[in-house]
């Protein structure tokens, strides 16, 4: 599943020129891992 997503950061301007984000940060790679420690019991 793809998504438009950009950043915007106060006193920093980006380069987007979509027309609801103007001058936002267009993100081009986002990554969320989740890691949990587990285990084994006999």
């Amino acid at each position: 599943m793809a998504y438009d997503i950009f950043l915007k950061i106060d006193g920093i301007d980006g380069e987007s020129m979509d027309d609801k984000h103007k001058n936002e940060i267009e993100v081009l790679s986002w990554r969320w891992n989740i890691h949990q420690e587990s285990t084994m019991h006999a």
